[in-house]
């Protein structure tokens, strides 16, 4: 039997659209979860964000500001890359731990080192705070289940559909 290969345009389509819900993820957890908020909390006010793929025309921007973070188009001081459009699928799709991937260097970055080391842990946590115990171990380097997982995921979740 065969396998036939998904077109190179469907995966960018896919991936555009898991970095947009990963945005708005991540913009809600920042303002309710207090891990997420901790890990993010460091950072300055006007710190910018881009997050994306080789051959992706337009990468997730993420601009903090004083009431928290927006996706407004900014200067960048901190550039994340996934090398191939495969490997963000796998992280975006929580098949491959973001960790795992910046430390294999299938994830590049561009500016503040310690900046991305907190995105990382941000996404990391996220991931924690997501995905049941059972998906996330062999994910995540050092797993503890989080107090009121189900509670804080939903919360986050709802990201999805309330501004």
């Amino acid at each position: 039997m065969q396998t036939r290969s998904v077109p190179q345009r469907i995966r960018l389509r896919a991936l555009a659209l898991l970095l947009w819900g990963l945005g708005r993820l991540l913009r809600r957890a920042a303002r309710v979860d207090p891990l997420i908020h901790a890990e993010l909390a460091p950072l300055p006010v006007g710190f910018c964000l881009q997050l994306g793929c080789l051959g992706l025309a337009r990468p997730l921007i993420l601009h903090k500001q004083a009431l928290g973070w927006s996706t407004a188009p900014a200067a960048a001081a901190l550039r994340l890359t996934f090398k191939h459009p495969d490997v963000a699928l796998r992280v975006l799709g929580f098949r491959l731990g973001i960790n795992a991937s910046f430390c294999e260097g299938r994830l590049s970055a561009e500016g503040d080192l310690v900046a991305a080391m907190h995105w990382v842990r941000a996404l990391e946590a996220l991931q924690a705070v997501l995905l049941p115990p059972r998906l996330a171990r062999p994910l995540l380097r050092d797993y503890r289940r989080p107090p009121r997982q189900l509670r804080r995921a939903l919360t986050i979740l709802a990201g999805l559909l309330l501004p």
